[in-house]
């Protein structure tokens, strides 16, 4: 499970004893981000190297990715590169590419942590500790190198995925909503399942969504994907 930008694994909490009764489940800390190192630099194959060597790490050669938002352009990038590796692809919110209005509005802080609201300081620090101001910083310069925007931007790509790929969002997601769509239309063995909102969280500003649908999408997703059991004879 890879989280979206200036988040950490622990965006998933609430979705681990669910998840984990089914399937074995790793939550990343993205390189720069939660307890992985903060760096000031991320070149752009970094994050997707990153995850490939923790399968490899952990022993696991094939796995199910699902990315959130930021964390769904590296699936994409192994589905695409590294089919090998990918079960499936689950994305939540996914991005293809940056367009204009969203470039606009993650650029909106511009990088200082102290024009987010109290709630939203609050939970960056508890995410990334102490020095969770640098943090901010870090990811506004990381996110702007073009190359690494060129490095994830999927739009002449996206079709050459053969996995099996199930992308979620709300119909009133914007642009969000508008690359789910081209997801569903573009990936031959991609399946799109519409995710109710109800409101907005006041800490992280992304919309709620209720996380026991959004397991048992998955869950229904990973059950169906699974080999028939050999009748007997």
């Amino acid at each position: 499970m890879l989280h979206a930008a200036l988040g950490s694994a622990h965006n998933f909490e609430a979705y681990l004893p669910i998840l984990s009764k089914k399937l074995r489940v790793v939550a990343v800390d993205m390189r720069g981000m939660g307890r992985s190192e903060h760096v000031k630099e991320v070149p752009p194959s970094a994050w997707t190297d990153d995850l490939l060597g923790l399968m490899d790490h952990l022993g696991i050669h094939k796995a199910h990715l699902f990315g959130n938002r930021l964390g769904t352009r590296i699936p994409i990038q192994v589905g695409f590169f590294h089919p090998e590796r990918a079960l499936s692809l689950i994305l939540d919110s996914p991005h293809i590419h940056l367009t204009q209005q969203m470039q606009e509005a993650q650029n909106r802080a511009g990088g200082d942590g102290t024009s987010h609201t109290p709630e939203r300081q609050a939970d960056l620090r508890q995410r990334h500790g102490e020095d969770w101001l640098d943090v901010v910083r870090n990811y506004y310069n990381i996110r702007n190198v073009s190359e690494l925007q060129e490095f994830y931007n999927f739009t002449s790509t996206i079709d050459k995925i053969s996995c099996p790929g199930l992308t979620m969002s709300s119909d009133n997601a914007g642009a969000i909503y508008e690359h789910a769509l081209e997801i569903k239309a573009r990936v031959p063995n991609a399946r799109l399942a519409i995710v109710p909102i109800f409101g907005f969280d006041a800490a992280s500003g992304f919309p709620q969504t209720s996380v026991e649908i959004i397991c048992k999408f998955i869950l229904d997703f990973v059950a169906s994907l699974a080999p028939a059991p050999v009748q007997p004879a």
